[in-house]
């Protein structure tokens, strides 16, 4: 995983105090992480420039509702 380590944005999230709903890729450390929250795996269509090499893959929708 690349970017921002989850786990800080975990720790962001604890002082929230209205609604939340973050995207997420799909993978066993990010449920783990976030396994207090709400999660629903969805399904979403990737593609690059005008449609080309498109696929679909899965995200996490990560609310606290």
């Amino acid at each position: 995983m690349g970017g921002v380590n989850p786990s800080k944005i975990f720790d962001a999230l604890q002082g929230i105090k209205s609604k939340f709903i973050l995207s997420y890729d799909n993978s066993p450390e990010i449920k783990k992480i976030f396994s207090k929250y709400n999660i629903v795996q969805v399904e979403t269509k990737y593609s690059r420039a005008r449609g080309i090499n498109s696929y679909i893959g899965r995200e996490l929708l990560i609310s606290n509702f």
